[in-house]
C-alpha cells in the first residue's frame, strides 16, 4: 500500500523509479488494487511505450476494461508521436483479443490492407526487418486478427480475401504480401 501511494500521490520523483517493477509486482500477485495506478501509467507522457503496452496488459489481466482501451486508442491515434502510435496499436490489440471488439477488427482489417506493400523474399542471410517478421514470421502487425476466435466476422475475412487477390493482381512485388 505505501509503494502503490507513492505512485499514485506524485508527492517526489520516487513515482517515476522503475515503473516496470510495479508492474510486475502487481500481475505476479494479482494486486488488483493497483489497476488505478497501472491506468495512470498508461496516460503518463513520462514512461515510454513499451512500459505504458506493458501497464495496459496487466490491466487488462486483472480488470478488463473495453471503454478503457476504447479512449486510450482514441487519445493515442490523434497524437504525431510514434510511441503514442505504439500504444494506441497496442490498446486496439487488446481490443480484438480480449474483447472481440468488432470496430476494432474491422479497423485492423482495413490497416491490413492499407499497409499492402511490395515485398520479394531475400534469399541466404540477411538481416529481417519488421515487414519479412510480419510476412514470414506470421507475427507483428496481424497477430491480433489471426487470435481471433470469435464468429461474427467471416464476410469481413471474405473481404480480406478479395482485397488480397486484387493486391495479387498488382504483381509479383505482391504475391508475399497477398499471401
Amino acid at each position: 500500500a505505501p509503494v502503490i501511494g507513492i505512485y499514485k500521490q506524485h508527492r517526489s520523483d520516487l513515482w517515476r523509479h522503475m515503473p516496470s517493477n510495479l508492474i510486475d509486482v502487481v500481475e505476479r500477485y494479482h494486486m488488483v488494487d493497483a489497476v488505478p495506478v497501472l491506468r495512470e501509467f498508461v496516460k503518463e507522457s513520462a514512461f515510454p511505450a513499451y512500459v505504458k503496452e506493458r501497464a495496459m496488459t496487466v490491466v487488462e489481466s486483472l480488470a478488463p476494461d473495453k471503454q478503457f482501451l476504447k479512449e486510450t486508442v482514441t487519445s493515442c491515434q490523434s497524437s504525431t508521436d510514434p510511441q503514442d502510435a505504439a500504444v494506441a496499436m497496442a490498446a486496439l490489440d487488446l481490443l480484438i483479443t480480449a474483447h472481440s471488439d468488432a470496430v476494432a477488427v474491422r479497423e485492423k482489417l482495413r490497416m491490413v490492407v492499407d499497409h499492402a506493400s511490395p515485398f520479394i523474399r531475400v534469399k541466404g542471410m540477411h538481416a529481417v526487418g519488421p515487414l519479412e517478421e510480419e510476412i514470414v514470421g506470421g507475427r507483428g502487425f496481424a497477430a491480433s486478427l489471426m487470435k481471433l476466435k470469435t464468429r461474427g466476422f467471416e464476410q469481413d475475412y471474405l473481404a480480406l480475401l478479395d482485397s488480397a487477390i486484387s493486391l495479387w493482381a498488382k504483381g509479383k512485388d505482391f504475391y508475399q504480401y497477398a499471401a
